[in-house]
């Protein structure tokens, strides 16, 4: 969830040594840091890596996104998008929460449903009266390298 990542911690003052092994990366393409998503009809361009736009459901007071992300880990969730978006005229708007699960709901069957490797997100866009939003992701696609990069530190 953080743009940047900051090695200071006391934990590693005394250490004599210390490696740094990069195991994967994600990458924000330079074509993909503002997405276009048509909430009318639950359509987007393009979308981060192994994310899918589920629905767009309007509301009284805006709209309720869902979406779905691919589990790297068991149990885990991530941040697919950045809180900050946008109308058509560039006008910013911001989310203050968001919520992750699991598994979902199914009202015919009275029972949750499993979706093992998934995570649903759900974002509200409230008072948001437009059809069509403009979202930043925080990644568009994640790569896990074959051998890891080793940084000897100190």
């Amino acid at each position: 969830m953080m743009n940047s990542h900051r090695l200071e911690s006391s934990f590693f003052s005394e250490s004599k040594e210390l490696t740094m092994y990069i195991t994967g990366v994600e990458w924000l393409d330079k074509d993909m840091q503002r997405l276009r998503l048509d909430l009318k009809n639950v359509q987007a361009d393009k979308l981060p890596q192994n994310c899918l736009f589920e629905r767009a459901e309007k509301k009284e007071k805006g709209w309720l996104l869902t979406f779905i992300g691919k589990q790297y880990e068991e149990e885990s969730s991530h941040q697919i998008w950045q809180s900050d978006y946008y109308d058509e005229q560039g006008q910013k708007y911001h989310f203050n929460s968001w919520s992750t699960y699991s598994r979902k709901w199914d009202e015919e069957t009275d029972k949750y449903v499993e979706s093992p490797g998934t995570f649903h997100v759900e974002i509200p866009l409230i008072d948001y009266p437009y059809d069509t939003v403009y979202m930043s992701p925080n990644f568009t696609r994640r790569v896990e390298l074959p051998a890891p990069v080793v940084i000897k530190i100190k």
